[in-house]
């Protein structure tokens, strides 16, 4: 397992965002890879919703689950507040027998930091508790349940009336087979990397970005779920990884017109033999 907290820190040298901690046996790739998706919106006067990710990202030569929560701090000033980013990485054979999101709602992840030598090692907890769920139109669970069956990466707008984590822990209970394959980021339009889901909560600045970006019609649980789920899972999404697709409801695609040529040449050339056969055309 290995471990690296990027927050904004005056110890240590002049006052600034750095590393002020990591495993000593973490590659230098690894830790550029870690401190490049440390940002957050910080917000003010108010505190900003965190940021929280599982991901799977090629490291040193091996698939990993990276476990992220960057939460805001107090910075120089009540103007420009501050930042901590910890993250997990945790080989395949390290994963406990419970999923990420409850270990990101239940585990030991630092929302603060005061001095380096305060920071203990990140012990994974033996068990927890289930993160805490709320109530979500079953129509919308189904909905995304078959987008995560056909590995579709999907954007999902909340209102401000529901948490993203409790949004997303909602979904993972009612797809626990989907365990460590449940890979989302919560918060932030950056860096989604592999992640299935991405949600970020509707007047934030994420989901100003997104909206601007013009990547399409996204999934708001504020809107009435769609009365045909599956006419919205038809859609043609991109295989890259690192490029999530929001999700379009659209209706079901109709009939192509060249089929609609074939099937009636078919229908006149049944109708002809059917004539000779009877002996119409005698």
């Amino acid at each position: 397992m290995l471990e690296l907290i990027h927050a904004w820190t005056t110890v240590g040298g002049p006052p600034g965002f750095r590393t002020v901690s990591r495993t000593p046996d973490m590659s230098d790739a690894t830790a550029e890879l870690l401190i490049t998706r440390s940002g957050l919106d910080v917000c003010y006067p108010g505190v900003a919703r965190p940021v929280i990710a599982h991901r799977t990202l090629h490291m040193d030569g091996r698939l990993m689950s990276v476990l992220t929560r960057i939460s805001q701090t107090l910075g120089p000033s009540p103007e420009r507040p501050g930042r901590i980013a910890h993250h997990i990485v945790l080989t395949a054979d390290q994963r406990p027998d419970y999923g990420p999101v409850d270990l990101l709602a239940r585990g030991s992840f630092l929302t603060s930091f005061t001095e380096p030598e305060k920071v203990e090692q990140f012990q994974l907890p033996k068990s927890v508790e289930p993160a805490d769920t709320v109530g979500i139109d079953e129509a919308w669970i189904d909905l995304i349940r078959m987008r995560l069956a056909s590995r579709k990466c999907t954007t999902i707008l909340t209102p401000p009336t529901l948490r993203c984590d409790r949004v997303l822990a909602s979904i993972a209970a009612a797809m626990p087979e989907l365990g460590w394959l449940m890979t989302f980021v919560l918060g932030t339009d950056q860096h989604p990397d592999t992640a299935l889901l991405r949600v970020v909560e509707i007047g934030t600045p994420a989901a100003d970005r997104l909206a601007c970006a013009g990547e399409g019609l996204l999934f708001s649980l504020a809107d009435t779920p769609p009365l045909q789920p599956m006419a919205a899972s038809n859609q043609t999404v991109s295989d890259e990884p690192d490029q999530p697709t929001p999700l379009r409801l659209e209706s079901a695609p109709g009939i192509p017109t060249a089929m609609l040529v074939l099937g009636g040449m078919a229908l006149i050339a049944a109708v002809i033999a059917m004539a000779i056969l009877g002996g119409w055309l005698q």
